[in-house]
């Protein structure tokens, strides 16, 4: 939810709003509407252009409430001019999307949008997302936040696969390496070389998210984003696995050593044994702090690999948080997949806010597990790992969350289709879960449940079996663990077991935020 007023925010967005000259001789009024990333309109105003406003306008700012920063949203201008009738007609308009720079980083972002003499009564022939840009109808633009790092010192385009291995070899502190739309072909890894800073990452992204697709087509092993040092971005990109045998595709991001602080965000990944593999070098040194954001990973077709099949391996380190993700379809030939885990040591990993859905469009292969912390059951193979406000779904009876050797470990307002298994000496508590299976606690384990439903029948918690929000009176909890449910309203006093709210803003078949949603 957006809000729009005159106070001082540590994250704002401020957009100045211009015109050409005959649409500024024409102009009345100026109608601007922010819509939230659900598409409902979020804020509305309309200010008449006069001596006290004219193009082109001062700063008019977009803020988000608190805690809220991370959400996209989009901004529609409209001009107006005095129609016969004696009201007031648009005649000009003009949309783009972003999101709000993050409170500390660079957190007032700056746009002007321009009016163009070309676009006079021509918008009206644009469709929903499209807007008219000099006489066009283009997909509504995408302007990157300054709060994703600061201002580029350098800003690289890249238009072949070619350019882009140069630029990434290339790279320095500061760098944006742009792809402009296209199809980039790799026959070998991109490695980096150096590493960002903070406030001067090094950020490779799609010029539009989407647009940009990168296909690994080599017969090496695949390490697409090979990443050893701190500070790298990497986000709108669509990610292929294009690979002659199962076995080349490995990962699409191997994240090691000191590369902390990596960010991925907003890629669509797909067919590829592990998407991302975090974890320790040879010397012991791990790439702890890392951000996996609105991402979605899947596989078209089940992997006959002899490795494991693993949305993301995260091994080893520590501090890194996995939100708002879709991972889906992660599936082995014949043996079992996960879709996500903490392995083999790290602390204070996050889960949260992320749609599994281990059965959704591929059939076929050996079993799938949703979320999980160890494999081999060595302890501990985590400590104080989180996961809140997960929606698991379609994974095999008994595997919807599998926690081995995960000590004081948490799991908060999780709606999981499947069991619950705490297994090989785990310490856990559970506080406002719903769980269709039953809880499973070996011996050696130890399981604290609170406000919990094991054994929940869909039809009789859930308003459907695509909608996971919980019929009216259902699933009452008394504590509020969680401020936030899994689409990001603000949960009451009151707050319902799992991880959505009777009036949340969506269903749970999708993260608010992630590309490809409904």
């Amino acid at each position: 939810m957006l809000v729009a007023c005159t106070l001082v925010y540590e994250s704002e967005f401020l957009v100045t709003f211009d015109a050409e000259t005959e649409t500024a001789a024409q102009a009345t009024a100026l109608e601007y509407t922010v819509f939230d990333e659900l598409g409902e309109v979020a804020e509305e105003r309309r200010v008449m252009l006069d001596g006290a406003l004219a193009f082109p306008t001062p700063e008019l700012p977009i803020r988000p409430l608190d805690g809220d920063w991370h959400r996209s949203f989009t901004v529609r201008g409209r001009v107006l001019r005095p129609a016969a009738d004696g009201s007031l007609e648009v005649f000009n308009e003009r949309s783009f999307r972003s999101s709000f720079p993050k409170p500390g980083e660079l957190g007032r972002q700056r746009h002007r949008l321009v009016f163009s003499d070309d676009c006079i009564l021509f918008h009206r022939m644009c469709g929903a997302d499209e807007t008219c840009i000099d006489g066009r109808c283009e997909p509504i633009p995408f302007v990157p936040p300054a709060g994703r790092g600061d201002e580029p010192l350098r800003t690289v385009q890249v238009r072949t696969g070619d350019e882009l291995a140069s630029a990434v070899a290339d790279a320095r502190a500061g760098d944006a390496i742009v792809l402009e739309p296209g199809t980039y072909d790799l026959t070998a890894n991109l490695v980096s070389t150096v590493g960002g800073a903070e406030g001067a990452p090094i950020v490779v992204r799609a010029r539009e998210p989407g647009t940009a697709r990168v296909r690994f087509v080599g017969t090496s092993v695949a390490e697409v984003f090979l990443i050893r040092h701190p500070w790298w971005v990497i986000e709108g990109l669509d990610i292929e696995g294009a690979c002659p045998s199962d076995d080349a595709c490995e990962h699409a991001f191997h994240v090691t050593g000191p590369a902390t602080h990596v960010v991925i965000r907003d890629n669509r990944v797909w067919d590829f044994n592990q998407a991302l593999h975090a974890n320790r070098n040879a010397a012991g040194v791990a790439p702890d702090d890392g951000l996996f954001e609105h991402n979605e990973v899947f596989l078209t077709r089940p992997r006959a690999v002899g490795n494991r099949v693993t949305g993301l391996r995260i091994s080893r380190v520590s501090r890194w948080v996995v939100r708002g993700n879709v991972l889906r379809d992660l599936v082995h030939a014949t043996a079992t997949a996960y879709a996500a885990y903490f392995v083999e040591g790290g602390e204070d990993g996050l889960f949260e806010g992320n749609l599994v859905w281990c059965r959704h469009s591929v059939e076929g292969g050996g079993p799938r597990v949703g979320l999980a912390v160890g494999v081999v059951a060595a302890a501990p193979e985590h400590t104080r790992a989180t996961f809140r406000n997960d929606v698991v779904r379609g994974c095999d009876e008994g595997f919807g969350l599998a926690l081995h050797g995960c000590f004081d470990c948490r799991i908060e307002h999780e709606s999981v289709m499947g069991d619950l298994r705490v297994e090989a000496s785990s310490r856990v508590r559970s506080v406002g879960n719903v769980f269709t299976g039953a809880a499973s606690v070996t011996a050696e384990s130890t399981h604290a449940s609170q406000d919990d439903r094991f054994g929940a029948v869909p039809a009789e918690v859930w308003s459907s079996a695509d909608d996971l929000r919980p019929r009216a009176g259902a699933l009452a909890t008394s504590e509020a663990e969680v401020d936030r449910d899994f689409c990001g309203r603000r949960r009451g006093g009151t707050p319902r077991l799992g991880a959505l709210e009777t009036d949340s803003r969506c269903d749970g078949s999708w993260p608010p935020g992630t590309r490809g949603g409904p």
